[in-house]
């Protein structure tokens, strides 16, 4: 994940794992998968 302010891109490490752009993780299998994201002014919440 990453964001872009003035045009400049910067990742965003995750806590605890620092730095993990292409990150291998496992399948979440065969069914359907949603994710939602709020912004709310400088704050991000993120649900899987």
């Amino acid at each position: 994940m990453y964001k872009v302010e003035d045009g400049k891109r910067t990742d965003l490490l995750l806590v605890g794992k620092g730095k993990t752009y292409a990150l291998d993780v496992p399948s979440l299998g065969d069914s359907w998968n949603s994710m939602e994201l709020i912004v709310k002014v400088m704050i991000y919440h993120l649900f899987e």
